[in-house]
């Protein structure tokens, strides 16, 4: 097994552990789930021949935490690094307001699209609705960026 995998699988296992109640604090040197408090979005036991027993953890990443990241990246100061990171968001969301295609080298290309009106089924009482034609953002990925992920 590879040992970042392992570490992984451990992780993993401390995790479902700490959360069903086997493992409780205090801990050594801080707690080991320290930052992921709101950012686990589940646990899950695969059962694949190929991961059999291994525990998956799904966690995601919230914009304080790419702040953090340009921070140790650039230095300077919190605020700044703040500043950066919306002034990146409001940037390329005016420009969807707008109606404007933003492309971003190397990471992909934040576009609107346009959804036509259509008929839809009410779920609970088997009617027959109309759905409104709606204006959605949408982004595709750069080829480098899938090749990077897979």
């Amino acid at each position: 097994m590879y040992p970042q995998a392992r570490n992984n699988v451990f992780a993993s296992v401390f995790l479902l552990c700490y959360i069903r109640g086997a493992i409780t604090p205090p801990f050594k040197g801080g707690h080991p789930l320290k930052g992921l408090k709101g950012r686990i979005q589940g646990v899950f036991l695969r059962r694949s021949p190929l991961q059999a027993g291994i525990i998956i953890l799904k966690i995601y990443m919230k914009k304080n935490d790419i702040i953090e990241k340009v921070l140790e990246k650039l230095g300077g100061t919190k605020k700044d690094a703040t500043t950066a990171i919306e002034t990146v968001f409001d940037t390329i969301a005016g420009a969807l307001i707008k109606g404007d295609t933003v492309k971003v080298g190397g990471f992909g290309t934040f576009r609107v699209s346009r959804r036509a009106a259509r008929e839809g089924v009410n779920p609970r009482t088997g009617e027959k609705i109309q759905i409104a034609a709606k204006t959605v953002p949408k982004w595709r990925p750069s080829k480098e960026l899938k090749e990077a992920v897979k």
